[in-house]
């Protein structure tokens, strides 16, 4: 019987590279901005991608919230 060689895992998921290049291919363009709430995955995610990123202090992260990693800007929220 031939060897079926060892499945592969590949994370999918915010904050890796493979869902932000879907994204970018999906829209057809170069550069873009991340909007998002969570640190974690938005930001952290955004910015390994080279992408500006606009957190929104509404969600997870709140207006206050300590980061690692400096979204481009803060939002507090998306409404006018």
């Amino acid at each position: 019987q031939p060897a079926w060689p060892a499945p592969m895992f590949q994370a999918l998921g915010k904050p890796h590279a493979p869902i932000f290049e879907e994204g970018l291919a999906r829209v057809g363009v170069g550069e873009a901005v991340m909007v998002g709430d969570q640190p974690a995955t938005d930001v952290k995610g955004a910015l390994a991608m080279g992408l500006d990123v606009a957190l929104v202090g509404t969600g997870v992260a709140g207006d206050d919230v300590a980061l690692a990693d400096a979204p481009t800007w803060r939002l507090s929220s998306l409404s006018g």
